[in-house]
C-alpha cells in the first residue's frame, strides 16, 4: 500500500482554481519531487497534503485513511510534517523555543527529541538561545525543518528549501534530507532547484498549470531533454 496517494485533486483560491486533476503517490521511505515553475501550483499541491487548502474534487489518502476531512493538527498526529515555503520560524522565540514548540512525544522525552535535531543541525545547537529572527536565511531553513523534524515523522512535506540560499547551504540540506530518507522517512518535496532534487530524488513529477505533465524516475528525467531544457539549465 502506498503511504501517501493523491488521485485527480482538483483544489484553488475562491473562484481561481489551480489543480486540475493532480494525481501522484509517495511509497514508504521514498523521495518524490515535484518540479516546476513559480505558479506551476506546486506550493498548493503541498498545501492540499497538510489540509491548508481544502480540495473541490479529488481523493487524499494516507495509508488507506481519508484525509481530505482531517484539519491539520489531525494529520500531524497521523506523522505527516510540514516545512513551509518562507520557512515562517517563530522570530520573537529563541531556536531551542521554536523546537519545543512543534515537539509531540514521539516515545522520546523532550531532552532526547532535541539532542536528536542538534546532532543533525550543529549550528542550532550553538544558538539554541539565540532568537530565530536574528538568524541568517540558511540557518532558519535549517530550524525550520529541524522544527518539522523533532516529531519523528513518517512523511516529510516541504515546499521551495532551497528559496534564497546560497549553493552550498542548498547541497547541506540535500544532505540531511537523504540521510534523513536513509533512515526510512519519506520525502515529499516541490523545489525549483532541479539539479540537486533530481540527484537526491527516487521518483520525480513535473508540474505546468497546475497538472502534471511528467512522472518517473528522478535519474530519467534527468537525463530527459524537456526537463533539461525547461529546468536544468535555469537551476
Amino acid at each position: 500500500m502506498s503511504l501517501l496517494t493523491i488521485e485527480d485533486a482538483r483544489a484553488g483560491y475562491g473562484r481561481t482554481p489551480v489543480l486540475h486533476g493532480v494525481s501522484l503517490s509517495v511509497e514508504p521511505g521514498e523521495f518524490v519531487v515535484v518540479l516546476g515553475s513559480n505558479g506551476a501550483g506546486k506550493s498548493t499541491l503541498m498545501q492540499v497534503v497538510m489540509g491548508l487548502v481544502p480540495l473541490t474534487g479529488g481523493n487524499l489518502m494516507l495509508r488507506g485513511v481519508d484525509l481530505v476531512s482531517l484539519p491539520v493538527h489531525a494529520r500531524v498526529r497521523h506523522r505527516v510534517a510540514y516545512v513551509p515555503e518562507g520557512r515562517r520560524v517563530f522570530p520573537a522565540l529563541t531556536v531551542e523555543e521554536n523546537l519545543v514548540s512543534a515537539w509531540r512525544p514521539p516515545g522520546r522525552d523532550q531532552a532526547e527529541s532535541l539532542d536528536r535535531q542538534y546532532a543533525t543541525f550543529d549550528r542550532l545547537r550553538e544558538r539554541r538561545d539565540q532568537l530565530a529572527g536574528t538568524l541568517s536565511g540558511g540557518e532558519q531553513q535549517m530550524l525550520a525543518l529541524a522544527r518539522a523534524l523533532i516529531s519523528e515523522p513518517e512523511l516529510l512535506v516541504a515546499d521551495e528549501i532551497s528559496l534564497g540560499l546560497a549553493p552550498m547551504v542548498v547541497e547541506e540540506l540535500f544532505e540531511v534530507f537523504a540521510r534523513l530518507n536513509q533512515t526510512g522517512t519519506a520525502i515529499l518535496l516541490a523545489e525549483q532547484s532541479a539539479v540537486l532534487a533530481l540527484e537526491f530524488a527516487r521518483t520525480a513529477y513535473v508540474m505546468e498549470t497546475g497538472r502534471i505533465t511528467l512522472s518517473g524516475a528522478a535519474a530519467d528525467l534527468a537525463d530527459d531533454p524537456r526537463v533539461a531544457d525547461a529546468y536544468l539549465r535555469m537551476s
